[in-house]
């Protein structure tokens, strides 16, 4: 048994089915941040339970994990607005497309990227976002840090049905000696042909791609147990390997691996969607695998967001704005939940850095809290990054400084101005904010993450603040006063475009069904703020005759007030669970920073300071 699935079996769960992904006008069940392990789709659960469902496990090797640990709306082209549904397990990624109203389930042809660094687009086989191949991911075994020689996903590039037309003669009848290196080079290994000859005799030829499978491989294909049907449980074809594997697209080889700390020999297959494993030296029930291909797709497509299937959930701190220091301006501090360890988080130097947002990440490393600051130019406010260690790195170059060359294009700028409120979205690939590039009031944009490809989402004689995102990624929600009191929105997200490749990154979005969610007309309402579990909305609203924080549902319905004091409450932030809400207030005199239960009890006083404490983020 690999060092995996024994440290997975200690943490297999129950896992909760929630609502379906069809779209519809209110968001789906989204919970990458609330509960991870959810199925956000009971079309996925039912895949998943056929093979790996606790009740029909029996000892063997998994199809697809434990369990998903996170899911996400995806560009793909041809799916409604652009995005399709996506749902990650250790050793592949369920998808909905929904294309032409089609819900069924699919698997991505994942190691096709992998292998080719090709970010497949839409269905056209040419619509793909060219990056680099995963030179880092080994195909079997350990991680990178600890298996660095190891062949990994590029050192195939050269043995690969990928676009090219390469093919394997038809070798049936024959036995696997063959192995490769870190570097593609082909050897032959004639004490593991000799040892395994049998396991590893060639016994079909696909003449699509051109490639042969070995023995060992297409029995575990062609396996047949107990499985669950419609909840029960019965016996048939544990997968349907043509549609869970797709096509092989290299011919087997023997590869050197780290496993657990231990170098092994390890035979392995590339199709299409997975990759199998044979290790002669496992188990007999665990011989043959599914390789962790859902994992490593992961690390090579979202690299900012560290490991979730193998590290504890993120824990970030409150980070607020406070005028402590004694300086006209503000500084960006940080605290824990409990108000304890207050400490300055940006530099000394930094002119009115205000937080906004955090990219969050199962890598400490590369937790970042996003900011708006004069720091540029001293007069124009721009978005930069803090780090963990608390160093800024700026994003965007609107105020007239000069623009390092290493920048990417951030559109054509006619005169200093301003960027500020950085919502980072969910999956930490792009940005939301608020910019007066354009002259004269605030107005929405979204951009890559590194400022690159910015796109003006609304038009209009309105001032736009506080944008905020769906956990799913597919809606955004924002406040904006258009000629007489300030409300909170929601649009849909319509992408026309998204590639981000080696060559430059391109992007392209729409607003659609543009929704007023309070829809007032004597009171102002601003500062929303989306649940983890993309149920709820926090915001602010003077209705009662002062700011005080409310609750909605994200349609707007259900409003309900959860304080009521004698100062004005504002900018409400959830923590990552979805299970408190930080929020400021002046209610004694001067702004300080909060916090609360959902329903409003608990509130308890966090900073004390003489000075204001103001503008609370925590897991947002």
């Amino acid at each position: 048994m690999s060092r995996l699935i024994k440290i997975r079996l200690a943490a297999a769960l129950c896992l909760l089915m929630l609502l379906s992904i069809i779209t519809s006008a209110l968001p789906a069940a989204a919970a990458p941040w609330a509960n991870r392990s959810a199925f956000v789709s009971p079309k996925f659960e039912a895949v998943w339970q056929r093979s790996d469902d606790p009740r029909v496990r029996d000892g063997r090797s998994l199809y697809w994990g434990f369990g998903a640990w996170f899911d996400y709306s995806e560009f793909y082209r041809e799916s409604p607005n652009g995005l399709r549904r996506v749902q990650y397990f250790d050793k592949a990624r369920m998808e909905i497309n929904g294309i032409g109203g089609n819900t069924d389930v699919t698997n991505g042809l994942l190691v096709v990227e992998l292998v080719s660094g090709q970010l497949k687009l839409g269905d056209n086989s040419y619509d793909n976002a060219e990056r680099s191949p995963a030179n880092r991911v080994p195909v079997a075994g350990d991680g990178y840090t600890t298996n660095s020689n190891s062949p990994t996903y590029a050192s195939f590039a050269g043995v690969a049905t990928i676009n090219n037309g390469y093919r394997d003669a038809d070798r049936r009848d024959q036995s696997i000696g063959d192995a490769i290196d870190k570097s593609g080079n082909k050897s032959t290994r004639s004490d593991l042909l000799n040892a395994y000859k049998e396991q590893t005799k060639l016994v079909v030829y696909n003449t699509t791609t051109g490639h042969n499978i070995p023995a060992v491989f297409w029995n575990f294909m062609n396996r047949t147990g107990a499985i669950i049907v419609n909840n029960q449980r019965t016996t048939g074809a544990v997968v349907d390997w043509s549609s869970a594997m797709g096509l092989p697209i290299t011919d087997p080889y023997w590869v050197r691996a780290v496993v657990g700390g231990v170098e092994k020999d390890i035979l392995v297959q590339l199709f299409e969607r997975r990759i199998l494993t044979y290790t002669p030296t496992n188990d007999a029930a665990y011989q043959v695998e599914m390789g962790n291909v859902g994992q490593h797709y992961f690390q090579w497509r979202y690299t900012q967001l560290g490991e979730p299937w193998n590290s504890a959930e993120p824990t970030l701190k409150i980070a607020f704005a406070s005028k402590r220091d004694g300086g006209s301006e503000w500084d960006t501090y940080a605290m824990n939940a409990d108000g304890g360890s207050q400490a300055l988080f940006a530099s000394n130097d930094t002119k009115e850095t205000v937080p906004y947002s955090w990219l969050r990440s199962w890598k400490p490393d590369n937790v970042k809290l996003f900011v708006d600051s004069r720091r540029g130019n001293g007069t124009n406010r721009q978005i930069w990054t803090v780090g963990a260690d608390g160093s800024m790195n700026r994003i965007t170059y609107t105020d007239g400084s000069p623009i390092p060359p290493s920048v990417p294009y951030q559109g054509y700028i006619p005169s200093p101005s301003n960027d500020w409120n950085p919502s980072v979205s969910p999956d930490g690939t792009k940005l939301a904010f608020i910019s007066d590039r354009d002259g004269g009031k605030g107005q929405l944009y979204i951009s890559y993450v590194n400022g690159a490809s910015p796109t003006r989402l609304a038009t209009g004689d309105c001032n736009y603040t506080s944008p905020t995102w769906s956990s799913d990624g597919r809606y955004l929600y924002w406040a904006a006063d258009c000629g007489g009191k300030s409300n909170v929105y929601r649009g849909d997200l319509r992408w026309i475009n998204d590639s981000p490749s080696i060559y430059g990154e391109f992007l392209y979005t729409e607003l659609g069904n543009i929704v007023n969610l309070t829809n007032s007309t004597t009171s102002d309402n601003g500062f929303p703020r989306v649940s983890p579990d993309g149920f709820k909305i926090v915001f602010t609203s003077n209705r009662d005759g002062n700011y005080e924080i409310y609750a909605m549902n994200t349609d707007g319905t259900g409003q309900t007030r959860l304080t009521s004091s004698s100062g004005d409450d504002l900018a409400p932030s959830w923590n990552l669970t979805g299970t408190k809400i930080a929020f400021d207030s002046n209610r004694d005199g001067n702004w300080n920073v909060y916090t609360m239960n959902l329903d409003g009890s608990g509130q308890t006083q966090l900073t004390t300071n003489a000075a204001d404490d103001r503008w609370s983020v925590w897991g947002q």
